[in-house]
């Protein structure tokens, strides 16, 4: 059957008896290759629930019962005969006719279901779905047959889920609707919700939740704050993710009063024309009030209310701060006595000047510290003076007058060290920048604070005389413990310098020092968190990445900073050792060499210019969880060698993997794929996709820059891949959503075992040492196993420890049918309204997916021409050509069924449709 009929028959699909006659060479005859299921339509209409689910049905003789499925048992013929569990996770329907099935019309059968969910004000409310017909259930790919449960059991998929996590949080069976035709000569028959048995069990997935406000600010009393947060869900609608998000101040167990927001804004961090991106991120704000509450540390705590399933909230959801996932509270200062306020004391360039004993330069603001004439000789100078004037209760002697402080709190915090503009500070010179010079991270000589100890310039804003260096006035380099991170540092407005031409001698923030624990982030030691704000970082072209201008700064926050003149990327906060990237808010990161790889564990309107992006750092233990990408644009005009966007690979995803308003761009040729999402032998528990796009201006085959999604190819047990792909459009597309029987050899693994050593769920390891040869034995772990030494066998061929952790174990060599199928890739469950200008796949290599959820161009053709897509690719605008007698018809538009707008604008900040027309892609129409 060529294409082209394909196309013309998926609607109607006649089955006579299904029992293997109607099959050629062991592959289906009909198949689909791009169904356009796109409109999925719901309503806020309140549906009283069902009564129990569990009664049968006899309907005209014709039905007799319907249900849905979580795990199926089915017969396999390869290589031996034999029967294995197919888990459908909630989305096959099972119909029990008492005729023999045929010329069944799938495209006539639908479901009503209702959810509980949420409304704007949080209260549980139900929303209503109408769920479609995807396919005809089929078996693993290679067995030959639709999974067979006798002549008069239908076996259908559905186009999105149902979920039956427990007695309250569940979808609800309203009706399933046969319309006239359903099956030849038959009139409209409808099935009651209670007539529905329920043998599924399918939780509500988890989603990403994350707070875009960075840890340690300052609330002054009787003021409000702008908190914010973001996330994705499965369910987000009329522009926004979630129907309700809720924030709270909490202090010795108090809290105080909640803020809530039910609309999605730009951040207030990413002004359009204020950021070095140039993009805007998509939060959820709240004005949170400290009234009521004590004065000291405290956090903020927070929730999400989506429109459809259960709430989320930090307190139980999240991880104990410090984390690279979502804490369980944002750590804040509630300063009701006026103890926290900063007092500023000036920084010479010279290094002559006050000592940190002596403070009567401090003052109560940068204006008169500076009229004072009084300058402190160094940065850590003033982190001294701050800390005597925050040990006592009594007034302190400034430039400002005496100054009472309330509360002791025997650090650094409250305390800001200024660096003015100084004539003659130039970029790349070793004269006339500023240096640390003398450390002050070690939380013995420093207890961490309540707030961060600032560094900043005069004005707050990024000027190229305002640096800080890694080398002294005379151009000497510095050991690394003089230039150690503090246990709370916020930098703002400054030039982090590393263009002198002395490799090893440019790094200006360095967690490195051995006397700072705070270098030490994940130890019981000590902690390390740096904030930067407005701040722009040059690193040395000739020294390269052996020196960048930050190194390992424990957690790092940056909002609105932007890199220049980079050789590696490591400018942007390499992870090693003890360090990890928290969030990025408003950057723009530039590297000249590509092949470092920026571990994601938030970005909110990033830019990043030849430069990796992935989540390969194996130093980030634990693996970041509700990773989130919102707005961000990643461009090449280098040549790439791994993919730019390359996560979830290197282990499992868990709590969620969300990308909304992602557009990856490639001006160069690669073979390499420009994105690739969890493409191997990990698990992924939620991905969600939303509004990406991807595109390769200089292909020199088709399928370059391809996006890779979702799929599993080799080992020898099916890895769960749970998630979503919606309203997104590709260059090309490739989902190995079916587990098929490749042939595994031994080239395909090369992990030697070890003991003691945790493997994540997936993983594949031999049992010889060196390379694997014939007569290596493999084991392929299905759960993860525990790091603690001794817990696993030191000999590998000990089957039952083995079993008994949960392993399975074979031979290599061989095909593996019993790897049946990541069912939602495979028929695109949950998919709506995406494009693509080819399928990889073209459903021509056995277990490829069939390419559901993509919409084709409008004259059926199975390769849409991608010049139509956006207006002019080669100048890079990617918004979507319109339709009309003198304009290119594009398969953009009109991807987005009313309502169902998950955010409120496009990576450029225009506002997304939300009636119906709205586009396909990470750019909307005009």
């Amino acid at each position: 059957m060529t294409k082209r009929q394909n196309i013309v028959s998926r609607r109607w699909i006649i089955l006579s008896g299904i029992s293997g006659t109607a099959f050629a060479s062991g592959v289906a005859v009909f198949t689909f290759t791009g169904d356009n299921r796109s409109s999925l339509l719901t309503s806020d209409a309140s549906v009283p629930p069902p009564s129990a689910e569990t009664i049968p049905l006899n309907i005209n003789g014709v039905i007799v019962a319907a249900g849905i499925t979580n795990e199926l048992s089915i017969a396999i013929t390869r290589p031996l005969p034999g029967f294995t569990k197919m888990q459908t996770n909630g989305a096959v329907l099972c119909i029990d006719l008492s005729i023999a099935k045929t010329n069944i019309d799938i495209s006539k059968i639908y479901l009503t279901v209702s959810d509980q969910g949420h409304d704007a004000s949080g209260n549980i409310v139900q929303h209503t779905r109408i769920i479609g017909i995807q396919d005809i259930l089929r078996g693993p790919a290679g067995t030959g047959d639709f999974v067979e449960g006798g002549p008069n059991r239908l076996l259908l998929v559905l186009s999105d889920p149902v979920y039956n996590q427990n007695s309250l949080w569940r979808t609800s069976i309203v009706q399933i609707q046969f319309q006239e035709g359903w099956i030849l000569g038959r009139a409209t028959e409808i099935v009651s919700g209670s007539a529905v048995t329920r043998l599924d069990t399918l939780n509500y997935l988890p989603f990403p939740v994350r707070p875009v406000t960075p840890p340690f600010f300052r609330l002054a009393a009787d003021s409000l704050f702008p908190f914010e947060v973001t996330g994705m869900n499965d369910w987000g609608r009329n522009g926004g993710m979630f129907a309700r998000v809720e924030a709270w101040a909490t202090i010795n167990g108090v809290r105080g009063a909640v803020a809530s927001s039910s609309e999605m804004v730009a951040s207030l961090d990413t002004p359009v024309n204020d950021t070095p991106s140039g993009l805007s991120a998509p939060v959820y704000r709240m004005m949170v009030s400290g009234a009521g509450l004590g004065s000291g540390a405290g956090e903020i705590q927070y929730r999400a209310f989506p429109h459809i399933g259960p709430p989320w909230s930090s307190e139980s959801e999240g991880e104990a701060f410090p984390t690279l996932s979502a804490p369980t509270g944002v750590p804040f200062c509630n300063d009701v006595s006026n103890s926290w306020a900063p007092i500023y004391g000036i920084v010479s360039l010279t290094g002559i000047g006050l000592v940190g004993t002596d403070t009567r330069g401090m003052a109560l603001s940068v204006e008169t510290a500076m009229a004072c004439g009084l300058v402190y000789k160094d940065i850590a100078a003033v982190a001294t003076a701050s800390r005597l004037i925050n040990a006592t209760r009594l007034p302190v002697l400034t430039a400002s007058g005496p100054l009472q402080r309330a509360v002791p709190h025997d650090d650094i915090a409250g305390g800001c060290a200024v660096l003015p503009n100084v004539p003659g500070s130039v970029v790349g010179a070793n004269f006339g920048a500023y240096t640390i010079r003398t450390p002050f991270s070690s939380p013995v000589m420093f207890p961490p604070g309540a707030v961060c100890f600032e560094i900043r310039s005069a004005t707050g804003r990024p000027s190229a005389a305002v640096r800080l260096r890694g080398i002294d006035t005379n151009g000497v380099g510095m050991s690394g413990a003089s230039k150690a991170v503090a246990s709370r540092l916020l930098i703002r407005g400054i030039w982090i310098d590393g263009t002198n031409t002395v490799s090893g001698q440019n790094v200006a923030i360095d967690g490195t020092a051995a006397a700072g624990a705070s270098t030490r982030p994940l130890s019981a030691n000590g902690y390390a968190y740096l904030i930067s704000v407005d701040c722009t970082i040059t690193e040395n072209p000739s020294a390269g990445s052996a020196a960048p201008a930050r190194w390992r700064a424990g957690f790092m926050w940056d909002v609105r900073v932007k890199t220049e003149g980079n050789t590696g990327a490591q400018a942007c906060g390499i992870v090693s050792a003890h360090a990890g990237f928290v969030s990025s808010i408003g950057c723009r990161y530039a590297a000249l060499n590509t092949g470092r790889h920026f571990p994601l564990s938030g970005m909110f309107g990033v830019q990043l210019v030849n430069l990796g992006v992935a989540d390969r750092a194996v130093s980030v233990y634990p693996a970041p969880k509700h990773r989130l990408m919102l707005n961000v644009r990643i461009d090449y005009d280098k040549r790439f060698f791994t993919a730019p966007i390359l996560l979830g690979n290197n282990r499992p995803s868990t709590g969620g993997l969300g990308l909304g308003n992602v557009f990856c761009r490639a001006a160069v040729d690669s073979v390499s794929p420009l994105v690739v999402i969890a493409a191997g032998i990990v698990e992924v528990d939620n991905f969600i996709l939303r509004y990406c796009g991807s595109d390769m201006t200089i292909p020199r085959r088709p399928n370059n820059g391809r996006a890779l999604l979702c799929y599993q190819d080799v080992g020898y047990a099916r890895i769960n891949k749970i998630g979503t792909i919606s309203h997104s459009a590709f260059r090309s597309y490739n989902c190995k959503g079916d587990n098929y029987p490749n042939m595994v050899a031994s080239s395909n693994f090369s992990s030697t075992w070890l003991p003691g050593r945790e493997y994540f769920s997936g993983a594949i390891v031999h049992n010889t040492a060196g390379p694997p040869t014939a007569s290596s034995f493999y084991y392929q772990s299905i759960k993860n196993t525990p790091e603690k030494p001794g817990d696993l066998p030191a000999n590998i061929s000990d089957e039952t420890v083995w079993m008994k952790l949960g392993f399975i174990f074979n031979k290599p060599d061989g095909e593996q049918p019993l790897r049946q199928g990541n069912m939602r890739f495979r028929y695109h469950i949950g998919c709506h309204g995406n494009v693509a200008s080819i399928t990889y796949n073209s459903a021509v290599t056995t277990g490829y997916t069939s390419g559901f959820g993509i919409a084709w161009n409008r004259d059926g053709r199975v390769a849409a021409n991608y010049d139509r897509f956006y207006r002019d690719r080669l100048a890079n605008d990617y918004r979507p050509n319109g339709t009309g007698f003198s304009m290119l018809d594009t398969p953009l538009l009109n991807r987005v069924a009313i309502g169902q707008a998950c955010l409120p604008f496009d990576l450029a900040g225009t506002p997304r449709l939300n009636d119906g027309t709205g586009a396909a892609g990470a750019y909307e129409r005009v």
